[in-house]
């Protein structure tokens, strides 16, 4: 288990919070009220008609993989329902490989030093 500074008591990670409230204090956000906010930023910068759709700006921002995925510029929970999130370090890991997070692979390659990696 990892170990933490917790408030001096037991020394160890303090207990995931059943909800995340970062954003509480302000009222939700909804998708449409998103994309009419892309819309103005770029129809302000000149990249969207005055007179095209709403939502079109979603649409200028999407792009393609290099296997042809769009990839849209905003997700949210409302996109994977029923997906467990999880918290960082705790079960189920979707976050990384371990709880410490993502799986990490390196290799070496000469010396520590760059005198001693360059040949003579």
């Amino acid at each position: 288990m990892t170990t933490v500074e917790a408030d001096g008591a037991t020394g160890r990670a303090p207990a995931a919070p059943g909800e995340l409230p970062l954003a509480a204090d302000f009222p939700a956000a909804t998708r449409e009220q998103w994309a009419g906010l892309v819309d103005g930023v770029l129809r302000k910068a000149g990249r969207l008609a005055a007179d095209a759709e709403p939502g079109a700006g979603v649409g200028k921002l999407t792009r393609p993989t290099l296997d042809g995925v769009a990839v849209r510029p905003l997700y949210t929970a409302e996109d994977a329902p029923g997906v467990p999130t999880g918290v960082p370090g705790a079960a189920p890991f979707v976050r990384g490989g371990t709880a410490a997070g993502p799986a990490r692979t390196a290799g070496t390659c000469g010396s520590a030093t760059p005198t001693r990696t360059r040949p003579p």
